[in-house]
């Protein structure tokens, strides 16, 4: 009788240290998942930083031929 309530002992601690590990790697998946949010977000931003960027790029590439055209132009009344 001692032997199968040392048994049923083990067993019930097995059966809470397997529960207790399952709810451990459980609370680390959330905090991973919870970090993918959190880069997928930062490379969102980063992705509309440099969209912008580029739009301006291109706005002062535009404003600089405008200005070479000008000058061109100019050097040719003088």
């Amino acid at each position: 009788d001692d032997l199968d309530a040392s048994i049923r002992s083990l067993h019930n601690a097995s059966v809470c240290s397997e529960a207790a590990c399952a709810y451990v790697v459980e609370v680390q998946l959330s905090e991973e998942r919870a970090k993918i949010v959190v880069l997928e977000q930062q490379i969102k931003q980063l992705q509309d930083q440099l969209n912008s960027s580029e739009e301006e790029k291109q706005n002062l590439f535009k404003i600089i031929s405008e200005k070479d055209t000008d000058i061109f132009n100019l050097k040719h009344r003088i």
